[in-house]
């Protein structure tokens, strides 16, 4: 069996309600050469919550680089150039994370 390497997950809650199953957080496991566009296309698609409406949009990150951002409910990420990065170079740590902010509409 291949190694695989831990990475913790965590989002912001999107509303009132979602705080109840606050905090958001999910343990995730994945192969050393997975690239974090691989791992992240994965939470946007399962992992990230659908919110009414339109204009709302998500970034996500790791270690302070931007690793991609969506708008509205699109289950498919726009990348940066870190994305492209293995996971196995960025792993320094015992665990990887990647945070998941949520930005809402503006009125």
């Amino acid at each position: 069996m291949s190694k695989t390497l831990t990475i913790q997950i965590t989002r912001d809650s999107v509303s009132a309600g979602d705080d109840i199953h606050a905090p958001h957080t999910m343990t995730l496991r994945a192969r050393p050469d997975d690239t974090l566009a691989v791992v992240v296309s994965r939470l946007y698609d399962r992992y990230i919550p659908r919110v009414a409406g339109s204009g709302h949009f998500w970034v996500a990150k790791t270690a302070g680089q931007t690793i991609a951002h969506s708008e509205g409910n699109a289950n498919t990420p726009h990348f940066t150039g870190f994305a492209e990065r293995r996971l196995e170079d960025l792993k320094k740590e015992a665990t990887l994370a990647i945070h998941l902010t949520y930005h809402p509409a503006s009125w």
